[in-house]
C-alpha cells in the first residue's frame, strides 16, 4: 500500500508543482513529506541500491518510522539560517558580508528563471569579487561596474575556475551572435532568427543563446537541438531581412556554425581569494559545478552559505557535490537533481 501511494508524490521545479511518478526520479532525492539528501540515505542504508522504490519503502516499513529515522548529523539551522537566500542577505551587515560568484554573467535579467543573488548583494553594498570567463560577457559585466566610486567594493575577473591550480589558460567556448562569423543572411545560421518573442530585430539582441558558454563545446551543441525548428521567428526574419525568404529551419545550425572559442586564464581560489571569510558563493558553471567546488578552499575561506546550480550536473556529479558540502558540515535547504537553485548553509556561521 506504501508502495503504491509513493508511485505518485508531489515534487516542486522551478517554482512549478507537479506529480511524478517516484520510479523515474532518483532514490537520493525522493520526496516523501520531507526532503532526503544522499547522505541520509547511505547513512541510514549503507550501500543502499534498491531495484525499485517499492522495495526501498519495504525495507523501511513506513514513511512514518524513515520521517523519525532521518536525522542530520549537523547541528540544526536556526530560523535566521532557514530563511530563502534573498531574505537572509537582507540579515547581513553589508560593511562585512563578503560574495564570491563564480560564472557572474551579466548581473542583469536573463531569459531563465533562476534567481541571481549577485545584484542584491552589490546593491545592498557588499563587498563582491565576480568571476566571468566569457569574454563578450565580462565585458559587458565589467563596463555596469566600471564606476569605481560607486562599485569600490566589487572586482570583476575575467578568468575560469580549472580543474586544478597552476593550469594553463584554457578555451573556452561561446556562440557569437554577430556577424564575426559572416553567417548573417546564411539560410541555417543567422542569428539574427534567434530573438526573444517576436521582436525581430536587424540585429541579435540578448536571447539564451547569448548567455549559454562553457568550458566544453558539446556542452552547448547540445543546445542546438532547441532551434531546430522556428518558424513564427524565421518566418518575421526573412520579411524584415529585404523580403528574404526564411523557412522554419534556418536557426536549425545557428549554435553549431557561430561557436566560437576564446582563451582564458585559470583562477585559484586556493591562492587568489581575497577574503579569509565569505558569506556566499555561488556558482553557475554550466554543468562543472562539482569541479568548482572541490577546487575551493573551505578549511582557509569558511563560507555560511552555498548556492549552485545544477540544471547541467550530471547526476553522480550532484551526489559528489552533496557529499562534498555534508562532508564540511553544510546542510541541505533547497534543491535537487537538475534544480535551478540549490541552497546549502552552514549550521554554525
Amino acid at each position: 500500500m506504501l508502495a503504491a501511494q509513493a508511485k505518485r508524490i508531489h515534487t516542486r521545479q522551478n517554482g512549478v508543482s507537479e506529480r511524478k511518478d517516484a520510479r523515474r526520479m532518483p532514490h537520493a532525492w525522493l520526496r516523501v513529506n520531507t526532503t532526503l539528501n544522499h547522505a541520509d540515505l547511505a547513512r541510514l542504508v549503507p550501500g543502499i541500491q534498491p531495484a525499485t522504490d517499492e522495495e526501498w519503502l519495504q525495507r523501511h516499513h513506513t514513511v512514518l518510522q524513515l520521517k523519525k529515522t532521518v536525522a542530520s548529523h549537523h547541528a540544526p539551522l536556526s530560523a535566521n539560517q532557514q530563511r530563502s537566500t534573498e531574505q537572509w542577505i537582507r540579515t547581513l551587515d553589508p560593511s562585512h558580508a563578503t560574495l564570491v560568484q563564480i560564472g557572474a554573467n551579466l548581473h542583469q535579467s536573463t531569459s531563465y528563471a533562476n534567481s541571481d543573488p549577485g545584484p542584491q548583494c552589490v546593491a545592498l553594498g557588499w563587498r563582491a569579487l565576480l568571476l566571468e570567463p566569457a569574454p563578450p560577457i565580462f565585458a559587458r559585466l565589467r563596463a555596469k561596474y566600471s564606476n569605481r566610486t560607486r562599485y569600490r567594493r566589487v572586482r570583476t575577473v575575467n578568468a575560469a575556475v580549472c580543474d586544478q591550480c597552476g593550469s594553463e589558460p584554457v578555451p573556452f567556448w561561446h556562440v557569437d551572435t554577430s556577424n564575426a562569423t559572416g553567417n548573417w543572411g546564411s539560410l541555417h545560421a543567422d542569428a539574427r532568427s534567434v530573438t526573444n518573442g517576436e521582436h525581430v530585430r536587424l540585429e541579435a539582441i540578448d536571447t539564451f543563446i547569448s548567455e549559454i558558454s562553457s568550458l566544453s563545446a558539446s556542452h552547448l551543441v547540445q543546445f542546438q537541438r532547441l532551434y531546430t525548428t522556428q518558424r513564427g521567428p524565421c518566418a518575421l526574419c526573412g520579411q524584415l531581412l529585404a523580403g528574404r525568404a526564411y523557412d522554419a529551419s534556418c536557426s536549425s545550425r545557428v549554435i553549431r556554425d557561430n561557436m566560437r572559442s576564446t582563451t582564458v586564464r585559470c583562477y585559484c581560489m586556493r591562492q587568489e581569494l581575497p577574503w579569509e571569510h565569505v558569506s556566499l558563493l555561488t556558482i553557475d558553471a554550466e554543468g562543472h559545478d562539482y569541479s568548482v567546488l572541490s577546487q575551493y578552499p573551505f578549511a582557509s575561506s569558511p563560507v555560511q552559505r552555498v548556492v549552485f546550480e545544477a540544471t547541467h550536473m550530471r547526476n553522480v556529479d550532484f551526489d559528489r557535490a552533496a557529499a562534498l558540502l555534508d562532508s564540511h558540515g553544510f546542510v541541505f535547504l533547497k534543491g535537487g537533481y537538475k534544480a535551478g537553485d540549490n541552497v546549502w548553509h552552514h549550521p554554525g556561521r
